[in-house]
């Protein structure tokens, strides 16, 4: 019985005969030498030829980047394909940061509205003149009411996500 490691995946089998391989021979390394990366995640492994040595630090946090990155990605894809159900802790954080986007945005153009109407009645209290006079002095357009439907609101939510808004 011997020791082989796998040539792509880094899986050591331990104490396993040629014959209960499950791939060729020649896709394991046969007694390999771990002693350079035991302790040590297999991705930080590089293979060269049969030899086992470990990324440098530079390389290890360049692999640890990348996984990163590819977890935040694969949480903004999950939260943008299912977006009413909650997977995990920082799904729903993503999805709550998202909404509150959105309805911030929403809230947004509403206080503006409110603050355009009360300057105009601010305006009409401080005028001058008869009923008629001051009434015409109102403003005659006024923001636009632009409501959403709800195919809107849920792409804002997605591009939130998608654009890293939310993270």
């Amino acid at each position: 019985m011997a020791t082989w490691a796998h040539r792509t995946t880094f899986q050591v089998l331990y104490s396993t005969s040629e014959a209960s391989l499950v791939e060729p021979a020649a896709n394991y390394v046969f007694e390999p030498d771990l002693s350079a990366v035991v302790d040590w995640s297999t991705i930080y492994w590089i293979l060269t030829g049969d030899i086992f040595t470990l990324m440098d630090q530079s390389a290890r946090d360049a692999a640890d980047a990348a996984i990163e990155a590819q977890l935040l990605l694969d949480e903004r894809n999950t939260a943008i394909i299912a977006p009413d159900e909650v997977y995990g802790d920082d799904i729903a954080g993503i999805q709550l940061r998202a909404l509150f986007e959105v309805f911030n945005k929403r809230d947004n153009y509403l206080v503006t509205r409110i603050a355009q109407l009360q300057i105009a009645l601010t305006d009409l209290q401080s005028s001058s003149g008869n009923a008629a006079t001051r009434l015409d002095g109102l403003p005659v357009n006024y923001l636009p009411t632009n409501t959403r439907t709800r195919f809107d609101a849920i792409r804002d939510y997605k591009d939130d996500i998608d654009s890293g808004g939310a993270d």
